[in-house]
């Protein structure tokens, strides 16, 4: 077993997220997977064990879990990635079958664990790195991450690869309808693009975190040239998601970003 990822709600209940493989019992019950499985168990403020939710039927191996995010409405959100391909998975809202040899999957459960929807890659011959999962306050999912290797599809047409690793955010609405992709626009042939953090204010902006090497690479404001090895990037999305305020330095693998949003430090 592999817990990667844990959040709260405003009820102060605990979800952790993770994947496992053998027999496992979070203190509700003995379960078994039916492959690797990923997993949702929920505790409430105190650590009592209230509810697991875990893949109905798997022949996929899934590793690892990009994040997970609960909404105001108790809504859970889960992204991650599976490790194979023609494969076949049901998170509980209906069998999907992989398309790449690492495609990106998210799914959302209601309050009570019955998944609503889930939503992968619509065709991949990439591998896709998944990073960072955030929630507006309407609800809407945000995830990123980067891919290389091949040309994934999102859902709004084949992205072909600019660099040697680019970046990709995408958004969804809380219905898990498909609303936008961005990814790198262009970058050197041997640039590494990251984006490794999202966050979604409550006024339609969207922040991204991330850093690059080795090549001049254009996140959607204008071809720039890094300073170090590994710069970090700092991204800014307006309600119209065109690309503005980009920064960058030489400090390496910037993985954070911190905002205050209602009186709360967010960190992501």
């Amino acid at each position: 077993m592999v817990a990667e990822s844990v959040t709260t709600d405003s009820a102060g209940n605990i979800y952790v997220a993770g994947y496992f493989s053998g027999l496992a019992n979070w203190g509700t019950g003995s379960v078994t997977p039916n492959g690797s499985d990923y997993f949702v168990a929920k505790y409430n403020a105190s650590g009592t064990a209230l509810q697991v939710f875990h893949t109905v039927s798997n022949t996929s191996n899934i590793d690892p879990l990009g994040g997970i995010a609960v909404d105001q409405k108790g809504n859970i959100y889960v992204f991650g990635r599976f490790l194979t391909t023609g494969t076949t998975t049901d998170f509980g809202s209906g069998t999907i079958t992989t398309n790449g040899t690492r495609d990106f999957f998210l799914v959302k459960l209601n309050y009570s664990g019955v998944a609503q929807w889930t939503r992968h890659t619509a065709s991949n011959s990439a591998t896709i790195s998944v990073q960072s999962l955030a929630l507006d306050p309407a609800g809407n999912p945000y995830i990123c991450g980067y891919y290389y290797s091949g040309t994934p599809d999102f859902g709004t047409g084949a992205i072909p690869p600019n660099g040697n690793r680019d970046f990709y955010a995408v958004r969804f609405d809380s219905n898990g309808t498909l609303q936008w992709v961005k990814h790198s626009t262009s970058s050197g042939a041997t640039a590494n693009v990251f984006s490794q953090s999202i966050y979604a204010d409550g006024y339609g902006n969207v922040y991204l975190m991330g850093s690059w090497n080795a090549a001049a690479a254009d996140f959607g404001t204008g071809s720039m040239t890094p300073n170090g090895s590994y710069d970090y990037a700092y991204l800014k999305y307006t309600q119209s998601y065109t690309g503005s305020n980009i920064g960058s330095s030489s400090n390496p693998f910037a993985n954070s970003y911190s905002d205050r949003y209602n009186g709360k430090e967010v960190n992501i």
